[in-house]
C-alpha cells in the first residue's frame, strides 16, 4: 500500500494535503449501495464498486463499510494500494488489504511492520487446517515465507494457579511449587494441574 501515515495527518498549509483531498481517499461503501438491509451478494457488489472508485484516487484509497453490513469476503477484489475497513457492531475494525507483490501465497493481508531497510513482517490471523480455529501467523513480507519471526524461547513469569479453562482448552504456565522451585504446568478444564517439569 502506498498511502503513508503522514497522508492521514490533515493540514491545510502549503505543500501538504488539504482536508478535501484527504477525505476523497475515504469512500463509504454505503454511497455505492451497501446497506444493512441488503443480502451479502448485493453488498459485495456495492463494496467492489467502492473499491474500484478508491483505486482511481491516486491509485490508492480507503473503503469504509458500516457496522451490520454483511458481505462475502471471497467476493472482494482488492487491488494494491486499497484498504477496506470493515466496522463491526462490537467496535472492532477488520482491516483487509491485498498483499503487495505476487510472491506472497495469500490473497488477503494483515498488518505489516517494515524496518528501515524496507524488509518487513506481516502479522495476520488465519483459519489453518480447521475452520473457525484461527492461529496468529507471521510471514516474511518480501518472500511470503512462514516463520519470518523465529522465537528462540518463551519466557513466562510465575503466577498463582489460574482458574480452570473452559471445555476443550488448557492453560500452560509456570508457578512456584511451594519450596522455591519453578514448575511448568498445565491446567485442564476439570481443574486438574499436571506438572510438566520442575526446576532441579
Amino acid at each position: 500500500m502506498t498511502t503513508k501515515l503522514q497522508d492521514l495527518l490533515v493540514t491545510n498549509t502549503a505543500g501538504t494535503k488539504t482536508q478535501s483531498a484527504t477525505n476523497a481517499e475515504y469512500i463509504n461503501a454505503s454511497s455505492y449501495g451497501a446497506a444493512v438491509a441488503n443480502g451479502a451478494a448485493a453488498n459485495s457488489v456495492a463494496i467492489n464498486a467502492a473499491i474500484v472508485a478508491a483505486a482511481l484516487t491516486n491509485g490508492n484509497g480507503f473503503v469504509v463499510v458500516n457496522p451490520g453490513v454483511i458481505y462475502t469476503e471471497a467476493s472482494l477484489v482488492i487491488p494494491d494500494g486499497v484498504v477496506v475497513l470493515i466496522q463491526t457492531t462490537n467496535g472492532v475494525i477488520i482491516h483487509l488489504t491485498k498483499d503487495q507483490g505476487t510472491a506472497l501465497p495469500v490473497t488477503k493481508g494483515g498488518v505489516v511492520f517494515k524496518s528501515q531497510n524496507n524488509t518487513g513482517v506481516m502479522v495476520r490471523a488465519l483459519d489453518y487446517a480447521v475452520a473457525a480455529e484461527p492461529i496468529l501467523q507471521f510471514l516474511n513480507f518480501t518472500t511470503g515465507a512462514n516463520a519470518a519471526i523465529n522465537p528462540k524461547f518463551v519466557e513466562m513469569l510465575e503466577i498463582t494457579d489460574p482458574t480452570a479453562p473452559s471445555a476443550n482448552n488448557g492453560r500452560v504456565y509456570v508457578r512456584d511449587n511451594g519450596a522455591g522451585k519453578t514448575q511448568l504446568v498445565v491446567r485442564f478444564p476439570t481443574g486438574a494441574v499436571q506438572v510438566i517439569a520442575t526446576e532441579p
